[in-house]
């Protein structure tokens, strides 16, 4: 889902200003803020100090066999108060035949970095969608010899 030149942020999202710093992304590990000085060190710095606005996440969307043929994509939302609030946005997601769900990746308001659901609207409908850490794999599955075949 990393690609060269495309941005982490999708114009849906509710945050006007697309720039995403390294721990934003899930890329904090390629940072040595203990090493030799940078561009952006000290910027860095601050922000590991006052914490960061977003948190990056796996989104996991069970449209119900129903292959999409276009990226889910779009704000996030929970309701609060009998109203919806925007958390963030997800900006990629593709079809996974093995899981047979939508997954893909979310930048969510770190205040809300707990939470395990939201729901996403895209062209006036609804999906319920699961917010989890970490891959979507299987190690059990994938570590088999030989391979387990659903």
């Amino acid at each position: 889902f990393v690609v060269a030149g495309w941005d982490f942020a999708t114009e849906l999202d509710p945050d006007p200003d697309f720039e995403r710093s390294p721990y934003e992304v899930g890329l904090g590990w390629l940072v040595n803020l203990q090493g030799i000085d940078f561009v952006g060190k000290q910027a860095l710095m601050s922000e590991q100090d006052a914490g960061q606005k977003w948190v990056h996440r796996s989104i996991q969307i069970d449209v119900a066999g129903i292959n999409p043929k276009q990226p889910l994509l779009g704000e996030l939302y929970i309701n609060v108060d009998g109203r919806e609030a925007s958390i963030g946005s997800i900006n990629c997601s593709a079809w996974s035949w093995g899981l047979q769900m939508v997954i893909g990746n979310a930048a969510i308001l770190s205040e809300h970095q707990n939470l395990s659901e939201a729901v996403l609207l895209v062209d006036k409908k609804k999906y319920q969608v699961k917010i989890t850490r970490g891959a979507h794999i299987n190690l059990e599955r994938r570590n088999k010899v030989p391979a387990i075949l659903d």
